[in-house]
């Protein structure tokens, strides 16, 4: 039998879908198939999207089309599928798996012998290489070469620069983004091209939401909370202590409500890590951690903070105003949060402080807004997330009155950009179609 050529890709820094396409790309390696770079090679073309907003909900659409154009057949996996479900069936006919589902991918190909549940979780993100869909050629068939052969190499940077100079011979063009995944490829885990530390590990510590936020159409796609049993996250994390990384993200849809579907709890699997170290003493981040939990776990927060252990938290407040809260049914409380947060800071005035704000949820006020922003400027964050409101198709405040036009949404946008950079503020924000 012919061996099976698989290109995996996806379309987002979410770690959550990264860490998906990396044990996708393990699960086929392991079985026997050889991970081709571009598309045009492939049998099977994976594609794990991710339609966080409405940019890379388009950027979606727009690589399934690049894809079709290719013979092997795609599947699709991620969360697209049930964010736009109808524009989605559309354009696509083919197999989709939802992020929550992405195990089953083994029921497509049952003649492997290694199912996809024996497959270790990925702790980092440069473990296995996720070619970019929008690099299609170029250097990605000298990359293909080096797939085959990397499990025989030392990974290094000279090992690329060796690619690179085969490339330059063979007349390809290995300059810019085809040049950084050499690099992404081949450098030592913690390294970059000055051998400066640049490690970080992952610990994916659950799965799924307790939230049944208004505005997010994310919840049947990643399905309800999956806390993973302590001793599995213990085994990780000291995976990621072997390999010396000095920084390990707590990976979850919603961290801080690890274990309480499991009789446990974050304080409970934070006390566990720390007690498996053995002098070794790396830099938590908490992703993707709502406000309630913060308050919940203020005080063993405050003790790990206080000893320089946790180094940034995502703490997603989507408003400053109570109002438009209630209406998301998010935590309310703005004050709350805001005094929660003040004392972090004071506890270690290096903690770095991240938020997701939604922009123009509906009947959200010029008022509303510049709550928002006071909230950003009172609690003290160091780096937010900007989101312009658009209705997901299955979410319940799709179906509120009151929406607010692209173009008050626009000049919103625009007034935070221009309030975080008087600030000092870092900033992302989703940019909206000009008009």
């Amino acid at each position: 039998m012919a061996q099976k050529k698989v290109f995996v890709t996806n379309n987002s820094l979410c770690e959550r879908r990264v860490l998906d396409a990396a044990r996708l790309v393990r699960y086929f390696k392991t079985n026997g198939c050889l991970l081709v770079a571009h598309p045009g090679e492939a049998d099977y073309l994976i594609f794990v999207s991710c339609a966080v907003d409405r940019p890379k909900e388009e950027q979606c659409f727009k690589i399934i089309e690049q894809l079709r154009s290719f013979p092997g057949e795609l599947i699709i996996t991620g969360c697209l599928g049930d964010i736009a479900p109808t524009r989605f069936r559309k354009v696509f006919s083919g197999r989709y798996i939802a992020a929550k589902d992405v195990g089953s991918i083994g029921d497509m190909f049952d003649s492997f012998s290694v199912s996809f549940s024996d497959i270790p979780e990925v702790n980092s993100t440069t473990e296995e290489f996720i070619p970019s869909p929008f690099q299609l050629v170029g250097s990605n068939k000298v990359i293909s070469v080096a797939l085959r052969f990397i499990g025989e190499f030392e990974p290094s940077w000279e090992f690329a620069r060796r690619c690179a100079a085969y490339a330059a011979e063979l007349g390809r063009d290995i300059t810019g983004k085809g040049c950084r995944s050499l690099r992404r490829m081949f450098l030592r885990p913690g390294q970059d091209s000055k051998n400066r530390d640049v490690s970080r590990g992952l610990v994916r510590i659950s799965t799924g939401c307790l939230g049944n936020c208004t505005y997010c159409s994310f919840r049947k796609a990643i399905g309800p909370l999956t806390s993973k049993p302590i001793e599995v996250c213990l085994d990780e994390y000291q995976r990621c202590l072997a390999r010396g990384y000095r920084k390990i993200d707590f990976v979850g849809s919603d961290v801080g409500a690890y274990g309480l579907d499991r009789a446990s709890s974050l304080p409970e699997l934070l006390r566990a890590f720390a007690g498996v170290e053995n002098g070794r003493r790396p830099t938590w981040v908490l992703w993707d951690f709502n406000p309630v939990w913060a308050i919940k776990y203020k005080d063993t927060l405050l003790e790990f903070i206080r000893q320089g252990r946790i180094g940034t938290i995502w703490c997603s407040v989507e408003s400053g105003s109570s109002r438009i809260l209630g209406l998301m049914k998010r935590y309310a409380d703005v004050e709350r949060i805001i005094l929660t947060l003040n004392e972090f800071k004071q506890a270690d005035p290096k903690l770095s402080l991240h938020t997701d704000i939604i922009v123009g949820f509906p009947t959200e006020t010029d008022d509303d807004f510049d709550a928002s922003l006071d909230m950003i400027r009172r609690a003290g964050f160091t780096f937010v997330s900007l989101f312009a409101y658009h209705d997901a198709e299955s979410a319940a405040a799709s179906r509120l009155d009151g929406k607010i036009s692209e173009a008050v949404i626009r000049r919103r946008l625009h007034k935070a950009i221009s309030f975080h950079k008087r600030h000092r503020i870092q900033h992302h924000y989703s940019k909206l179609k000009k008009a």
